[in-house]
């Protein structure tokens, strides 16, 4: 508000100054704009306001899934609204609000409720050919409960491979892809370990956590 008081006063003043002192001015006035710019470039509120959105994101993709995907594709996907939305796939969501089973579920991991809701072993036995963890550009490590239990379940990593598929130049969406035929092994004991760390740290660390 200071600011738009000087600039609004400034040719007033213009008239009444001359030679040297409308160079200190002129460059006081160019200073105070470049500090103002600055700042504005440096606003995390302002870089957050240039960037995609998830929702933005989640059209694009959703788009690219109605006219790269089969239309039979079973997807799931934390991402329940705009991606189901714009792609026209049928949608196991993996956070239960459109999804009844999840949302009636009651033994949920302490601290975990509201849209931390999931049922992990439900969503596998579904079979979905496409699991996307996290958000809208996926994951190769779980985020959130469904995730985090279909992450622990080794039929999992028998029946799923990570793939990363290309939306367009700048984006990359990863997914879990069933397999057509189960790998016959299961993960090593050193694989286990690895992968209840990453899923004992994810519990842990829930950003969405109330």
């Amino acid at each position: 508000p200071a600011s738009v008081l000087c600039y609004a006063l400034l040719p007033g003043l213009w008239r009444e100054l001359e030679g040297r002192s409308r160079r200190i001015a002129a460059l006081g006035v160019a200073a105070l704009a470049g500090i103002q710019l600055a700042n504005s470039a440096l606003d995390p509120h302002v870089f957050d306001a240039r960037q995609e959105s998830y929702v933005q994101q989640g059209i694009r993709i959703g788009r690219w899934m109605r006219e790269h995907l089969p239309p039979t594709t079973l997807l799931a996907t934390n991402t329940a609204g705009t991606i189901p939305y714009y792609s026209g796939l049928r949608v196991v969501d993996m956070m239960g609000l459109n999804d009844r089973t999840i949302a009636h579920r009651r033994e949920l991991p302490a601290g975990w409720k509201g849209i931390e809701k999931g049922d992990g072993r439900y969503v596998l036995g579904r079979r979905p050919d496409l699991i996307q963890f996290a958000s809208s550009l996926g994951s190769s490590k779980p985020m959130f409960l469904s995730d985090i239990e279909i992450f622990l379940d080794p039929e999992f990593h028998r029946s799923y491979d990570l793939v990363s598929l290309s939306i367009d130049a700048d984006t990359r969406v990863q997914l879990f892809r069933r397999r057509k035929t189960p790998r016959p092994e299961a993960p090593s004991d050193e694989q286990w370990a690895k992968i209840r760390a990453i899923a004992r740290r994810r519990m842990e660390q829930s950003r969405y956590r109330y």
